[in-house]
């Protein structure tokens, strides 16, 4: 028998481990965030709804590089318009009404920031880095836009 330091033997079972916790952060409910164009000018459902695979494991075969950025920018506007409609909501604020619309909120921009980011963690490319670069300053301007909102 092959014996391995402690870091190496576990390896295995960080990577379950990673994989397991990529699809529990998958979200399990249907939303009405439209539907995503993919590159090829097909309207797929890659990021707009979660994946029907095991574990809600991401379809990376219908999945291009050119698909990220323009994900990121549909989700970020989609999130923005549900940000929007909890603070011109009308009704008296409620623990429903608030906290929870706005945990819900943003459901499409998790799933392609959490697809993107553990393919850039695993595997990535000089493309992948080139778009990494570009939505991170959206990113961070799209979350300081919510954060810092007065209403």
């Amino acid at each position: 028998m092959t014996h391995y330091p402690k870091r190496t033997r576990r390896l295995p079972s960080l990577i379950a481990a990673s994989a397991l916790a990529l699809a529990a952060t998958m979200t399990t409910t249907a939303c009405s965030e439209g539907s995503f164009l993919s590159s090829d000018g097909e309207s797929g459902e890659v990021f707009a709804s979660p994946s029907t695979l095991p574990f809600q494991a991401p379809d990376f075969s219908a999945i291009s590089e050119e698909d990220y950025l323009p994900a990121f920018k549909q989700a970020m506007a989609i999130h923005k318009d549900e940000i929007q409609a909890i603070i011109d909501n009308e009704e008296t604020p409620s623990f429903d009404n608030t906290i929870v619309a706005y945990e819900k909120s943003g459901r499409m921009l998790s799933r392609v920031g959490r697809v993107f980011g553990q393919l850039t963690n695993a595997n990535t490319t000089d493309r992948l880095d080139e778009i990494d670069t570009e939505v991170s300053p959206l990113l961070s301007e799209h979350s300081s836009s919510i954060t810092l909102n007065p209403d």
